[in-house]
């Protein structure tokens, strides 16, 4: 069946649109947050009966995250991503021309898919960042491949369009941008201190949420940068201040630890590792500032988070971050040097203004409307419109 006569059928008969997305990497970092939000969204619409790739172990924890939300149908496959059977085999266990669309929320898009089909690129960091030599060829094989034989291709900031239309100008027309949106867990409204709440109210502390552990996400930089803030704000009498460390990427890290261990910054820094929601939320709140110390993303989730806390970032200077800005007094390192992010942090400090951060986020309150996950679920549904 031809996308035109599908297009036709839908609007003649209000049937709803039968949409295939691919939730093998549910709870799988980044991607995995990308994939609950679109999830949460779209079964909230009406107009699409939404069916959810996953193997059954992720069936059984994706419908309990959904727990008292319509739940959408489940096609079940134990291929696993990234894999030759993704590629090769997947188009041969599912039947794919029974649904209007297929959504692949990464740029692994299989082949021998009849059936419209669009995919999300979140970055390029494999191709133009890659921490092997052997990513880059591999990675720049399946992004082409993939935005060859997509009829369209959604980006999830300004920054990562712009690269991927000059990776490959060809197929520039098929980019839509549709930002990622804030995990609706988040407690951003509640007036009523919880016991974590409590706990990190009295503290000073910047922050700095690290999901992984890859050279990219700049740890190592970062401890160094702020061992060097230390001995600064000593001669600048500053007020006192600790960074604290979350994710996944510090979890349990031992490498970390020891580079802790190795500036003597046992006392100033502390690596909490993996935490609950309610224990992020209050860390972002009470946070002086949210560090990104990252030299490649292709959105930063955190800083969108931190400022639904009403809380200014410090990052080094990319793009991406730079786009999400919705303060005047975040500071952006002037270079991806240590030095460059060490007077970032100090540069900060010697300007910061609690009441001025305040009034900032109050007059840009809006800002932040267009990261909800029901605006993102609309924005894609709107483009799997214009594909039937």
């Amino acid at each position: 069946m031809e996308p035109a006569t599908r297009s036709k059928s839908v609007e003649n008969t209000d049937k709803k649109i039968k949409v295939l997305l691919d939730a093998r990497k549910f709870f799988d970092g980044g991607i995995g947050t990308y994939i609950q939000n679109l999830t949460l969204g779209l079964t909230e619409k009406n107009e699409i009966e939404l069916t959810l790739i996953a193997s059954k172990k992720t069936a059984l924890k994706i419908r309990k995250f959904l727990e008292n939300i319509r739940e959408p149908k489940f096609v079940y496959s134990s291929i696993k991503p990234y894999s030759f059977s993704e590629y090769f085999l997947l188009s041969k266990k599912i039947k794919f021309s029974t649904y209007d669309l297929f959504h692949s929320p990464h740029y692994t898009l299989p082949y021998f898919i009849s059936t419209p089909k669009l995919i999300t690129i979140h970055d390029l960091i494999h191709v133009n960042h890659p921490d092997k030599w052997y990513k880059k060829i591999i990675g720049s094989f399946l992004v082409k491949s993939a935005l060859k034989r997509a009829d369209r291709v959604i980006s999830v900031s300004k920054a990562t369009s712009s690269e991927i239309k000059k990776f490959y100008d060809s197929e520039a027309l098929k980019i839509v941008t549709i930002p990622n949106a804030l995990k609706p867990k988040l407690n951003v409204e509640s007036d009523v201190k919880t016991e974590e709440e409590k706990k990190f109210s009295n503290a000073s502390y910047f922050l700095a949420v690290i999901s992984l552990d890859k050279p990219r996400k700049g740890i190592d930089d970062l401890i160094e940068a702020f061992s060097y803030f230390l001995a600064k704000n000593k001669s600048k009498k500053l007020p006192n201040v600790n960074l604290y460390l979350v994710g996944l990427g510090v979890h349990q890290n031992r490498r970390v630890i020891d580079l802790i261990s190795k500036y003597k910054l046992e006392e100033k820094v502390k690596c909490l590792g993996r935490v609950s929601d309610t224990s992020l939320s209050a860390l972002y709140a009470y946070a002086r500032a949210l560090v990104i110390p990252s030299t490649a993303e292709g959105f930063c989730l955190q800083a969108i988070e931190a400022q639904s806390f009403g809380r200014p970032i410090i990052s080094r200077p990319l793009d991406c971050v730079k786009e999400l800005s919705a303060c005047s007094t975040d500071v952006f390192a002037k270079d991806f040097s240590v030095s460059a992010l060490t007077e970032a942090i100090l540069d900060f400090s010697n300007n910061y203004n609690e009441y001025k951060i305040e009034q900032d986020f109050k007059q840009r309150e809006g800002f932040l409307g267009k990261f909800k996950y029901t605006n993102k679920a609309q924005q894609t549904f709107n483009l799997y419109k214009s594909l039937l």
